[in-house]
């Protein structure tokens, strides 16, 4: 594989990463829009440790936990992409989560400016690629550190 290539793949597997953070902030959990970013046997793990399996099965399990939620800005950096060869690779990353709870939800005697949390922590996974291009196979999230309110709610499973 050249430094070309290399280059290429790493470029549209960091592309599919931030898809699925972007459509995690835009709420849109479609199943064209989970299977333009998951395998179709796919995995995500929780940072309680839930696993979910699936494009149609991720999409509704975040549609439900991000219901609780007025808005999420999810913000990633530091992409280590290491190819395993030319179909998989496997990535790492930060991530920073803002979350502003929804009306009735979170902690009911914050005022409603200081109702969020924020969460850090570092996302790893494994990708592979198919005839409709990378795909990520599996994503989980260990979170380093959380502030904010609300964090009873937030750990239950939706």
């Amino acid at each position: 594989m050249t430094d070309q290539d290399k280059l290429m793949h790493t470029v549209a597997i960091t592309e599919v990463i931030n898809r699925y953070f972007a459509a995690l902030d835009q709420k849109r959990f479609d199943v064209t829009t989970m299977g333009q970013i998951f395998a179709d046997d796919a995995k995500i793990v929780r940072p309680n440790g839930a696993v979910t399996k699936g494009p149609k099965e991720i999409g509704d399990s975040h549609s439900r936990s991000l219901s609780r939620f007025q808005a999420t800005q999810h913000l990633t950096s530091g992409f280590t992409i290491t190819l395993k060869d030319d179909a998989s690779a496997e990535f790492r990353a930060n991530l920073v989560a803002i979350h502003l709870w929804a009306e009735g939800h979170g902690d009911p005697n914050a005022d409603p400016y200081d109702n969020y949390f924020l969460a850090g922590g570092v996302i790893t996974g494994h990708v592979i690629l198919g005839a409709s291009g990378w795909r990520m196979a599996e994503i989980g999230n260990q979170v380093r550190w959380r502030r904010g309110t609300g964090f009873q709610e937030m750990l239950q499973t939706k």
